[in-house]
């Protein structure tokens, strides 16, 4: 009778394909914006920051 070992594949490391924690997956900084041209332009957003973070 011949015998075989079999491995199995190792499970992938969830550490190994993580962004480091301390940078978020999106950030905005100094976000403007307008809508329109010349005298009926419109600003609506000024100076908005935004952070989002993982989960």
């Amino acid at each position: 009778m011949i015998t075989r070992a079999i491995e199995r594949p190792k499970a992938p490391d969830p550490q190994q394909n993580r962004p480091p924690a301390a940078v978020p997956p999106i950030a905005v900084s100094g976000l403007n914006h307008h809508f329109g041209e010349g005298e009926g332009r419109k600003q609506v957003l000024f100076g908005v920051d935004l952070t989002v973070r993982r989960g």
